[in-house]
C-alpha cells in the first residue's frame, strides 16, 4: 500500500470513528490482506464479538490463500500457469470468477479479468514510477481475452482455452470477500456492522444508536477532505479513483485502471466514482467498469441496473449522480 492510499484509508477510518461518536464505539479488528487493510467493526452489543471478529479475519486468510496470485498454491495462481487446461478449484473461486465474468460481458470486455499479462508489467507502488517497455505491452495485449475462461460451478473447475492466459481478480476479490464476511456476520446474528476493505465497504444494518452509517466520499483535490457524504444502511459502497494509485512522468499522469485495447491507463473523464448497491462484489466491479466507460457511458449503465446508484466526480472538478442517488447523498 502506498503512502497516499494509506492516508486516504486512515482519513476514512477517522471519519467513521467521528461519525460513530464517543458513546457508539464498535468492537473492531483489522488485518493486512491483499496489500490493503481490512477491518470489521461490530456495533451490536454481542457477547461473543471477539470470536466473531477472529472468524472474519480467518475468512480473509482463507480467501487470500485462494485468490492472491502472488501465492503460488492459490487457485488464481494455478489457473494463471500460462498453460491451457482444466483446473479444479474451490467452489468460492468458481463463484468469484462467475461473478467477475458477468461484468466482463456487461462491459463488452473493457473490464477483463485476464488483464494480468498487462497489469503485471505496471507498478504503481510509491517510488516505482516506471513506464513499461512498449514492445512488452504489445506482446501482453495478445494474451488478453476473458472468453478464454470457462467456469463450471457445479464441478468447481475452470477451463483455460489457450496458452498465455493469466488472471487479475483485484477488481472483484475484495468485494466478494466483503459479501462473504457479511453473510457470516448475519449468520452470527450481528445486526449492525461495517466491513471496510481498504475503503470499499459493506454496511450491515445500523449503528447501535439506530442511526444510518455516514460515509464520506473523498475529495480528489483536497486530500483528507470530503466532497460529499452518504447516509446508508444494508448497502455496499465502493469507490475507485484514478488519483489513488498513480504517478506522473514527463508531465503525464499514469493511473492503475488500464485499457485492454492499449495496455496503458484508460483515458477517462471520471476522477472518482462511488457505487452504491446491494452487493460488494458488484459495487467493486462496477467502479472499475464505470471509470473505463467514462461519465456518460457509466451513468447510462448504472441507470439501467436495478437497485444501483453512483456518484461521479469528474476530472473538471464537477460532480454528478444517478437519478436515485439523492436518497443517500448529502453535500
Amino acid at each position: 500500500m502506498n503512502i497516499k492510499a494509506f492516508i486516504i484509508l486512515f482519513s476514512a477510518a477517522l471519519l467513521l470513528i467521528s461519525c460513530a461518536g464517543t458513546t457508539d464505539r464498535p468492537h473492531s479488528k483489522s488485518g493486512l490482506y491483499f496489500d490493503t487493510i481490512i477491518s470489521v467493526d461490530i456495533y451490536d452489543p454481542v457477547s461473543d464479538a471477539d470470536r466473531i471478529l477472529d472468524e472474519c479475519m480467518d475468512l480473509c486468510s482463507h480467501y487470500q490463500a485462494l485468490f492472491d496470485r502472488k501465492v503460488p498454491t492459490s487457485d488464481i495462481a494455478r489457473i494463471s500457469s500460462g498453460k491451457a487446461g482444466t483446473v479444479s478449484v474451490d467452489p468460492d473461486t468458481a463463484s468469484l470468477l462467475t461473478e467477475a465474468l458477468k461484468y466482463c460481458r456487461l462491459s463488452e470486455g473493457r473490464f477483463d479479468i485476464t488483464i494480468a499479462p498487462v497489469s503485471s508489467l505496471w507498478d504503481f507502488h510509491e517510488g516505482s514510477e516506471k513506464i513499461p517497455d512498449p514492445a512488452a505491452l504489445r506482446e501482453a495485449l495478445s494474451h488478453i481475452g476473458y472468453e478464454n475462461i470457462e467456469v463450471d460451478t457445479k464441478a468447481s473447475t475452470v477451463t483455460v482455452k489457450t496458452d498465455g492466459i493469466s488472471l487479475d481478480v483485484g477488481g472483484a476479490a475484495k468485494g466478494y470477500i466483503a459479501d462473504r464476511i457479511a453473510d457470516h456476520l448475519k449468520e452470527c446474528g450481528v445486526g449492525g456492522a461495517i466491513i471496510n476493505m481498504g475503503g470499499d465497504m459493506m454496511l450491515i444494518g445500523h449503528k447501535s444508536d439506530k442511526k444510518l452509517f455516514n460515509i464520506g466520499i473523498n475529495d480528489p483535490d483536497n486530500p483528507g477532505g470530503v466532497a460529499a457524504r452518504l447516509y446508508v444502511s444494508d448497502k455496499a459502497v465502493a469507490t475507485s479513483g484514478i488519483y489513488e494509485r498513480s504517478f506522473i512522468s514527463e508531465g503525464r499522469t499514469y493511473h492503475h485502471i488500464l485499457d485492454v485495447t492499449t495496455a496503458y491507463p484508460v483515458d477517462t473523464d471520471i476522477e472518482s466514482v462511488t457505487v452504491i448497491c446491494d452487493s460488494a462484489a458488484a459495487s467493486d466491479c462496477l467502479c472499475t467498469v464505470c471509470t473505463i466507460l467514462g461519465a456518460d457511458g457509466a451513468q447510462k449503465l448504472i441507470e439501467d441496473l436495478p437497485d444501483t446508484e453512483a456518484v461521479f466526480i469528474l476530472t473538471d472538478g464537477s460532480m454528478r449522480a444517478t437519478s436515485g442517488a439523492g436518497i443517500y447523498l448529502r453535500q
